[in-house]
C-alpha cells in the first residue's frame, strides 16, 4: 500500500484508521456472525487528516466485505467524502458458500 501510494503520488497512512479492539478471526465465521463481530471494532484516530478526502483502504483478501463495509461506515461518519477499496485477492470459493445459505 505504501509503495503503490508512493507510485501514485498520494498522501498514505497507516494510522487514520484504528483497530480499537481484538476479536476472533473473521475466516472461522459466517457473513452474518462477521458482520455482528466487527461491529465498532475500528476508530478513526485523527479526523482532521480523512475529514472532506477521498480515501482508499488496503486490504489483502475480501471475502464477505464485512471489514469493507464497517470501516467505510466509520470513516463516512468521521466526515471522510469517499471511500473505496483495493484488494489483492478476493476469496471466492468462500464467497459463493455464504452466498449459498
Amino acid at each position: 500500500a505504501k509503495e503503490l501510494a508512493n507510485n501514485l503520488k498520494i498522501t498514505y497512512s497507516s494510522s487514520s484508521l484504528i483497530k480499537d479492539k481484538n476479536i476472533k478471526p473473521l475466516s472461522s465465521m459466517g457473513a452474518k456472525e462477521r458482520k455482528n463481530q466487527i461491529k465498532n471494532v475500528f476508530k478513526v484516530k485523527n479526523i482532521e487528516s480523512i475529514k472532506g478526502k477521498k480515501v482508499v483502504l488496503f486490504d489483502d483478501i475480501y471475502t464477505t466485505g464485512s471489514t469493507y463495509i464497517e470501516c467505510k461506515r466509520v470513516l463516512i461518519e468521521a466526515g471522510a467524502k469517499e471511500v473505496g477499496i483495493l484488494t489483492l485477492a478476493r476469496d471466492a470459493y468462500k464467497s459463493t458458500k455464504e452466498r449459498k445459505k
